[in-house]
């Protein structure tokens, strides 16, 4: 009560999409109808002294009495490895969504890819390496494997045939695996580590390089610093557990970078794509200009103007469209049931 009042002692807030409730205000009809009584409950509940010390205690008891981490749909695997329960789904074939979905899916990106051709606009599919299926070894046992078809391994290779440009960072992931002398993806993160998604960016400039036959910004990597303190979102799964102590620390590597933009092309881009696309926004906002990002196909975060609106009917995509020189679609295994979010129903639209 002392802390609630005073707030004497600082604490640490929680982490996560955690939206406090306001203290309510006390009308008539808000004491009349019950709301107030209802809203100042769950005020009181929220801002009870040292409850964010409270709830870590709890969580730090339920982890490591129980294997249950309290973030929201984190399966703690073998070795401390952190899932999403859709990583684990993608890779144990859960949900699988059969070969002819995939293949109407596939001729519909197609169909696509030939209409944003016809206004001079590429279109690239980014498959991302999914947690799951580049660290199987960890997943608990009572997730076992009921498919052995994954829909990666059918999109990547109906991609393929149907000629749509995929650049295959999934497989390439996994490629390298065992002879990386670097961390590609951090035990307590759920996207690829600060050093894996670096060899993405370089492999990016040289794709869209040789694409377009154009000088784009260089993006080089200058010398690699090594902490097992981690940063960026190497750990943002293990934060979301919000735990007392921290989890045994691996060593991750961190590029030093540096950028070159005197008298290079820059490329307009649209990037339609999940979470993994945040990792690379920076860098591409480098190496493109005029950048939009598609979040989800939801929020249009214009970087070049540090804006977002969502997209709705009255969003000028067709504008947006012919004004682009190449759309790159970012996904991970674990969205590929959600692909393309509705962008390429979009695109059918405009046909």
């Amino acid at each position: 009560m002392v802390q609630h009042v005073t707030h004497f002692s600082k604490v640490r807030p929680l982490h996560g999409a955690i939206t406090p409730s306001q203290k309510p205000n006390l009308t008539k009809q808000t004491w009349l109808n019950g709301t107030y009584q209802d809203s100042m409950e769950t005020y009181l509940n929220e801002h009870t002294g040292f409850r964010p010390a409270m709830v870590r205690l709890n969580n730090q008891l339920e982890y490591h009495l129980f294997d249950v981490a309290k973030g929201k749909e984190i399966i703690i695997g073998d070795n401390n490895c952190l899932y999403g329960i859709d990583y684990i789904k993608a890779a144990t074939g859960e949900d699988f969504m059969g070969a002819s979905f995939i293949e109407e899916k596939v001729d519909q990106i197609k169909r696509s890819s030939d209409f944003l051709a016809s206004k001079g606009t590429e279109l690239v599919i980014l498959l991302a390496p999914g947690k799951g299926t580049f660290y199987p070894e960890y997943i608990p046992e009572r997730f076992p494997h009921i498919n052995d078809s994954l829909n990666i391994d059918f999109y990547a290779k109906e991609l393929n045939k149907q000629g749509v440009k995929v650049i295959n960072a999934h497989s390439w992931f996994k490629e390298m695996k065992d002879s990386s002398e670097h961390c590609l993806y951090p035990l307590h993160g759920i996207h690829w580590s600060s050093y894996g998604h670096a060899l993405v960016q370089d492999s990016l400039e040289n794709y869209f390089e040789n694409l377009f036959e154009a000088d784009l910004p260089d993006y080089t990597i200058t010398g690699l610093e090594q902490s097992t303190h981690a940063r960026s979102t190497d750990n943002d799964m293990e934060k979301g557990c919000n735990l007392i102590t921290k989890l045994p620390p691996e060593v991750l590597t961190y590029p030093i970078i540096a950028y070159n933009s005197e008298r290079k092309v820059k490329p307009k881009m649209i990037a339609v794509g999940d979470s993994f696309f945040w990792n690379l926004l920076n860098d591409c906002n480098v190496m493109f200009d005029d950048l939009h990002f598609y979040y989800y196909f939801h929020e249009d975060h214009h970087v070049s103007q540090s804006n977002m609106e969502l997209i709705e009917e009255s969003h000028p995509l067709e504008q947006h469209l012919e004004n682009a020189d190449v759309v790159m679609l970012v996904i991970t295994d674990a969205q590929l049931p959600r692909m393309g979010w509705g962008f390429f129903d979009a695109i059918d639209e405009l046909q």
